[in-house]
């Protein structure tokens, strides 16, 4: 079945990627050959899903300067869910969002 090209996604707000995989990692890893041989479940594989702490800085001179150390206090952050958008978790305004279209790619980027 052969269809004709339609290049109307480039214009239309609601289209986010076209003929793109969903995010996935293609590692593995297992602790010893074992468990590689008989695809045993990855025991060192970690999830990132879940909740996490969130704080939206504008850029980086606004943002909380040891927010990376151990014992930083994040309790008044918000949470957010991983994994997930930040635009569509209310964390970033939509408005705030600029969509560019240039030549045959169309990129979407915060306005700050």
């Amino acid at each position: 079945m052969r269809t004709n090209p339609d290049l109307n996604w480039l214009t239309d707000v609601n289209t986010f990627a076209v003929n793109r995989l969903p995010a996935h990692s293609s590692h593995v890893y297992y602790k010893t050959v074992e468990e590689a041989k008989n695809f045993l479940p990855m025991a060192m594989r970690k999830s990132l899903n879940g909740n996490w702490k969130f704080h939206y800085a504008i850029n980086p001179s606004t943002r909380p300067e040891s927010f990376y150390h151990v014992d930083f206090d994040c309790d008044s952050w918000d949470d957010i869910k991983v994994p997930g958008h930040i635009q569509l978790q209310a964390m970033v305004s939509l408005n705030m969002l600029i969509r560019c279209t240039h030549g045959t790619e169309s990129m979407i980027y915060a306005h700050l």
